[in-house]
């Protein structure tokens, strides 16, 4: 078993000699390491995320993350700029967890009535376009549910998943391509796909 650091020593060593000290197996200094940058990314996660609860759960799991990924840490950068980057896309993940509507495909039976559409717009059976849109990649399948019966618009679609206008049009465009060759041009909603 090794001997691990006195607290007077860990307050000594720089952050990143507490990160080379954790690699070597002394779980101390990552403990030191988390006593004193914890403060400085709580404060950046709650400019990120309105909730204190949430900035707090993603502070947790950012260092989580650079605890398990220490070893990776090669000192081209301070760590604690190392630390931020993390736990920035954390929050990021978070945000967007919670800003992209999931279109679930249980849902979708029912969402043509409440967008005012009728479902005479399948051509083809409805539970075939169903199971066809099972198939698609999830990024496409979500893009393909958000524009044709979420009724987002795809430059709307776009700025809810956080990509680009164009690379949702050619997500909306391939699931298409996929759901023709697998169901028929009839059995795609329309007018959104035609």
């Amino acid at each position: 078993m090794q001997r691990q650091p006195s607290s007077n020593l860990l307050q000594s060593m720089s952050d990143a000699e507490l990160v080379a000290c954790s690699v070597s197996g002394m779980n101390r200094a990552f403990d030191e390491l988390v006593r004193r940058t914890r403060p400085g990314l709580l404060r950046g996660a709650s400019h990120l995320l309105a909730d204190r609860a949430d900035a707090e759960e993603a502070v947790q799991e950012a260092l989580l993350r650079a605890f398990r990924n220490r070893s990776s840490y090669r000192g081209e950068a301070a760590v604690s700029t190392w630390l931020h980057t993390i736990c920035r896309n954390v929050c990021l993940e978070h945000v967007r967890r919670r800003r992209v509507p999931q279109v679930e495909l249980e849902e979708a039976r029912a969402m043509p009535a409440r967008a005012g559409q009728d479902e005479a717009i399948y051509g083809g059976d409805f539970f075939d376009l169903q199971d066809a849109v099972a198939q698609l990649a999830p990024v496409e399948r979500n893009a393909f549910l958000l524009v044709t019966v979420g009724g987002w618009s795809r430059e709307e679609a776009a700025q809810l998943t956080g990509v680009p206008a164009t690379t949702l049009r050619s997500r909306v465009s391939r699931a298409t391509k996929r759901l023709a060759a697998t169901i028929g041009d009839r059995a795609l909603p329309v007018p959104a796909l035609r």
